[in-house]
């Protein structure tokens, strides 16, 4: 059920997204061969993060780095992976880097919001991953709404940070109901900690596109 559910919200925030690649008079057939590159990045950040995070066990259990199927993939892990890949595939490929990371940008809490469920079947997190699909979810409509009615006036790139944005608020706010989280020095947990710094990076990527676009008017 756990692969099902994350395979699901892969699925769903690609159709989303093609939705949105065809609206805008762009290739899908570069959203399709350049997802199948972030896919994988993603998972294989998305296991990195996890087993880190969880070392003590797979250091003992060396076999079980592998049994992915089993649950095990850090969410956090999965946006660095697989924007690092996506950003160097569109780069490769001369492609414009800010406006497909803003396509992406638009669809992936969707993903996560679907993805979510597979914790819950696999009895991990509970109840933080209900609260966190939910949130997601919410995350997703604000996204897309603000795209198809501002889109057109801000300067690709601004839809990242404005992801970055708000997944950071969720999820620092909801580290605070796990339990035995990675923590730094017994202050923050590393979510909360790497949830801060991406926040700050992205409001002033914000200012500075906004002040971009003042400048142009």
């Amino acid at each position: 059920m756990y692969g099902f559910l994350v395979s699901l919200g892969i699925l769903a925030s690609l159709l989303v997204a093609d939705h949105i690649v065809k609206k805008d008079g762009k290739d899908p057939k570069v959203l399709w061969d350049a997802s199948f590159y972030t896919i994988i990045g993603g998972v294989i950040g998305a296991r990195i993060y996890h087993v880190i995070n969880f070392f003590s066990y797979y250091s003992q259990n060396p076999i079980n780095i592998f049994k992915i199927w089993n649950g095990g993939l850090g969410i956090i892990g999965a946006i660095i992976g697989g924007v690092a890949v996506l950003y160097i595939y569109l780069k490769v490929n001369r492609e414009q880097t800010s406006y497909w990371l803003d396509v992406a940008a638009i669809v992936t809490p969707l993903g996560q919001a679907i993805g979510r469920w597979g914790n819950f079947f696999n009895k991990e997190i509970y109840p933080y991953c209900i609260y966190e699909s939910v949130l997601d979810f919410a995350l997703f409509l604000l996204m897309f709404y603000a795209y198809k009615n501002l889109g057109k006036n801000k300067k690709h790139g601004f839809f990242f940070y404005l992801y970055i944005i708000g997944y950071s608020l969720v999820r620092f706010g909801l580290e605070f109901t796990k339990r035995n989280a990675w923590e730094i020095a017994g202050l923050l947990n590393v979510a909360q900690f790497i949830s801060i710094l991406a926040l700050v990076t992205a409001v002033i990527k914000i200012g500075l596109i906004n002040k971009d676009d003042l400048h142009r008017k």
